[in-house]
C-alpha cells in the first residue's frame, strides 16, 4: 500500500490525485478520497468516467506486451537482469523525468541492447558534450570562488576543461535511453520489482553507476 502523501492541490478544495493513484487505477475507482478530507479529486472523476491513466488497467495497456517484456527480462543472466534494474532505477526513481542515462560502456551489457530493452541514444555525442560543458561551467565558478578567498589568480574555463579531459576519457562513456512507446511497460516492470523487493525485505535502491560526477551532471 502506498504511503499517504500530501495530495497535489490545484485549488483549496480540489486535487489532481493523491498518493494512492496506482491502487485506485488498479481498482478502476477512487479508494481513499476520505483520506484527503473529502475534497474534489480530479482523477476520481476520470475513473468514474472509465478513464484509467496508470498501471495495468490503463487505457491502451497491453497485457500481452507486458508479459513479453517480463519473459525477456527473465531470460537474461542474473547480472544482466540486475544491471537492467539499475537503469530502470535511474529512469523511474532517481530522475523520473530524465529519459537518458550516461554510463561507462563497460557497464552496458550487450544483451540489454540486443534484447531491445535499452538503446544507445542517437544524440550521444551532443549529450556528453553538453553535460561536460555544464560541469566545466559550474566547476569554474566554484574554483574561482575558492581562488578569490585564498588570493590566488582566477582560472579560465578552458583550463578547467583541459584538466578534466586529461583525467577522463570521454570516449569510454555512452548515453542510453529506451523506446518511448514502451515506457509504460518498463515503468510497470520496475514498480512490480520494487514492490516485490519491499515485500521480501530487500533493499530496492540501486544507487547508481560508478561514473564521474562530471559525466553524470544533469
Amino acid at each position: 500500500m502506498s504511503q499517504l502523501l500530501p495530495a497535489k492541490r490545484i485549488q483549496p478544495d480540489k486535487i489532481d490525485c493523491c498518493a494512492y493513484y496506482r491502487e485506485c487505477s488498479d481498482s478502476r475507482t477512487c479508494l481513499y478520497n476520505d483520506s484527503n478530507g473529502g475534497v474534489d479529486c480530479t482523477y476520481k472523476r476520470h475513473l468514474a468516467a472509465g478513464k484509467v491513466f496508470y498501471g495495468k488497467s490503463a487505457d491502451g495497456f497491453s497485457s500481452e506486451a507486458y508479459s513479453a517484456l517480463c519473459e525477456t527480462v527473465s531470460g537474461l543472466a542474473e547480472v544482466e537482469r540486475n544491471q537492467y534494474i539499475r537503469f530502470l532505477h535511474y529512469f523511474f526513481q532517481l530522475n523520473y523525468l530524465v529519459e537518458v542515462v550516461t554510463c561507462d560502456k563497460a557497464e552496458l551489457p550487450a544483451a540489454l541492447i540486443n534484447a531491445g530493452l535499452l538503446m544507445e541514444s542517437d544524440d550521444t555525442e551532443q549529450t556528453l558534450s553538453a553535460r561536460l560543458d555544464t560541469f566545466v561551467y559550474t566547476a569554474t565558478i566554484e574554483r574561482n570562488k575558492e581562488a578569490a578567498k585564498s588570493g590566488k589568480p582566477k582560472v579560465k574555463r578552458e583550463q578547467v576543461k583541459a584538466e578534466l579531459l586529461s583525467a577522463l576519457d570521454i570516449n569510454h562513456y555512452t548515453v542510453v535511453t529506451y523506446k518511448q512507446a514502451n515506457r509504460k511497460y518498463y515503468l510497470e516492470y520496475y514498480l512490480d520489482w520494487e514492490r516485490e523487493s519491499r515485500d521480501h525485505g530487500m533493499n530496492a535502491a540501486y544507487m547508481g553507476f560508478d561514473v564521474p560526477e562530471a559525466i553524470m551532471e544533469r
